[in-house]
């Protein structure tokens, strides 16, 4: 009974991309479980590229500070 609202809900809130992974699945448990796998490596791929963008602005700092 609960299902078909937060299907609903589901739907309503992911991009079209998504939509289309999810759009023929029934249960709402699987359409989590897709979309927690397709946005898990997200914030992977972002907190590596923090690092990367922290690691650029530390050396640039000291080439700075060495011309100083």
């Amino acid at each position: 009974m609960k299902n078909k609202p937060t299907m609903y809900l589901l739907y309503r809130v992911v991009d079209e991309s998504s939509y289309k992974q999810i759009a023929n699945v029934k249960a709402s448990k699987e359409v989590w479980d897709i979309l927690e796998k397709k946005y898990k490596g997200d914030n992977r791929v972002k907190q590596t590229r923090l690092q990367t963008l922290k690691s650029e602005l530390e050396s640039k700092r000291m080439k700075e500070a060495e011309r100083g």
